[in-house]
């Protein structure tokens, strides 16, 4: 009994299941027919017949209502007996009656929904009631309560025995691909990769792990069903439940089927979107590595490019996915689009004009990471560019981030660009009185830049003499480095050096404020 039980759940789950697939396969085919389906007449959790016409004021649904009501009260009735249910010909119909009690009535009209004679179809509802309240008091004895008992018990074993198998076969799986993968060679074409043993892997595993899930969510409905089934009083919450699992499976399969063909298109294009940026990354990775050149894209621009034209494949291949998207054309569908649209035009419009000021700057090529630079009032080196914000690193160890956008608007001065070429020139200005000779300047000035750290012998320092003042003499002392980074301690120690030999020499470094206090006779204090 109890096998036979789990048995008859077992293959009403899935025949349900089945079902629902004919529905999808019938429904993709050919169109739906009508179906008069009426209202049906479910006692104790099974389905007797079906009432399809009205009868006087009331509609198919009160008439099911009504017969499963008065079918429950003779059931519960210990002085009824099944064999007392007989039919009587009337004008309106056929009545099944019971103790001067009208139970049901098939009219002509429910006669000629079924294409069967009237009295035919009474005599086979009566047959059916009388078979039903057998078995509704046959469910409910002490035996058969202990056998449907056991029969859920034994279902929840399985459940849990199933879920158990379940879990050590996909793990057993996982292991398998694991262990297993970096040899498929299939993947491979040459020396170049058409699909990394990674994704495969991954893809594998996800599979696995989808098929695990599907594997104990059928599983645990099963059960449920058999368990509900099992016993009188929830026989209907398990027809309900199968009859909705049966709902969804066929709403589910009838959209997938319906959208199989916008499905393969989007996975065309997500297939080829994906190999075009796939050849782009070979093709820009050897420019990187300065095997190959393409026009005037170098090494210093492949990347940024590479992530343009993923941006650009990205943006095209969305735009060519949309009409094929389910809903993509209904009304709400237009209206989130058109809710995103303003979001993204509201709140992103300056982070727009900082990726294409990125873009702009990446092609102009003002500096390049651990140049030294000048942005405004920053001056320290490129430590990073992103496609929205520029950091730079100053000589205190302050990072200081720039938005792309304020370089198009402000001068950017690089002292490194010519520096390993030609030598980066720095200047500092000292200022002397007449009496002291401009040759004994120039010489002083080259000494200390000659003693100075990173200062170049070749090409020599220089002095220019910038200005002939009331009192003084300006000289503009030039030298040259390849170390633009180290500007801050060249200059420290140049002017260290000047006071040096400038103190050995006797001479003083005059400055405005001293010769206004020499000559006007004037004391501090």
């Amino acid at each position: 009994m109890v096998g036979k039980s789990i048995w008859r759940h077992t293959v009403s789950c899935f025949i349900a299941l089945w079902c629902a697939v004919l529905c999808v396969c019938a429904s993709a085919q050919s169109p739906a027919k009508p179906v008069h389906l009426g209202s049906p007449v479910v006692f104790d959790g099974r389905l007797l017949f079906r009432v399809y016409s009205d009868l006087g004021p009331f509609k198919p649904a009160d008439r099911a209502r009504v017969i499963s009501q008065r079918l429950r009260d003779l059931a519960k009735d210990p002085s009824f007996t099944p064999s007392e249910f007989h039919v009587n010909d009337q004008a309106d119909g056929s009545e099944i009656a019971a103790r001067n009690v009208s139970v049901a009535t098939v009219t002509d009209n429910d006669a000629a929904v079924l294409q069967r004679s009237r009295r035919e179809i009474a005599d086979d509802y009566a047959r059916r009631l009388s078979q039903a309240i057998v078995l509704y008091r046959k469910d409910r004895t002490a035996s058969h309560l202990a056998v449907d008992f056991l029969g859920a018990a034994l279902a929840i074993l399985l459940l849990i025995v199933g879920a158990i198998l379940i879990s050590k076969a996909s793990g057993m799986s996982r292991q398998y691909i694991l262990r297993h993968s970096g040899r498929s060679r299939w993947v491979r074409y040459h020396q170049i990769a058409l699909v990394f043993d990674s994704h495969v892997k991954r893809v594998l595993i996800g599979a696995v792990s989808f098929i695990q899930w599907i594997a104990v969510i059928i599983l645990v409905c099963w059960c449920l069903t058999v368990v509900l089934g099992s016993f009188p009083w929830t026989q209907g919450y398990s027809s309900i439940l199968l009859d909705t699992l049966t709902e969804q499976v066929s709403e589910i399969g009838i959209a997938v089927a319906s959208s199989a063909p916008n499905f393969i298109n989007i996975l065309i294009i997500v297939v080829i979107a994906y190999y075009i940026l796939k050849v782009m990354r070979l093709l820009l990775e050897e420019v990187r590595k300065g095997r190959i050149t393409i026009g005037q894209i170098d090494s210093e621009v492949a990347a940024p490019t590479y992530r343009l034209v993923k941006y650009l494949i990205l943006a095209a291949a969305v735009v060519a996915i949309f009409p094929y998207v389910p809903g993509s054309k209904s009304r709400a569908f237009a209206g989130i689009s058109v809710f995103l649209g303003v979001l993204v035009s509201l709140g992103a419009s300056s982070a727009m004009s900082n990726l294409i000021a990125g873009i702009v700057v990446t092609y102009m090529r003002p500096f390049r990471i651990g140049d030294r630079v000048q942005i405004g009032d920053t001056v320290g080196d490129i430590l990073d560019r992103t496609d929205l914000v520029t950091r730079v690193r100053t000589s205190k160890n302050v990072v200081v981030t720039i938005p792309n956008a304020a370089l198009l608007t402000t001068q950017v001065v690089n002292y490194s660009s010519l520096a390993e070429s030609g030598g980066l020139i720095l200047h500092t200005s000292v200022t002397i009185n007449y009496e002291t000779s401009w040759r004994q300047v120039y010489d002083l000035l080259i000494a200390a830049a000659r003693q100075t750290i990173y200062v170049l012998a070749e090409p020599e320092p220089f002095v220019q003499q910038t200005a002939l003042n009331n009192f003084y003499v300006t000289y503009e002392l030039n030298v040259y480095t390849r170390h633009p980074s180290d500007m801050s301690q060249i200059y420290s120690e140049l002017h260290a050096n000047i006071q040096d030999v400038f103190a050995a020499a006797g001479i003083e470094i005059m400055s405005p404020q001293q010769i206004s206090l020499y000559k006007g006779g004037s004391t501090i204090g």
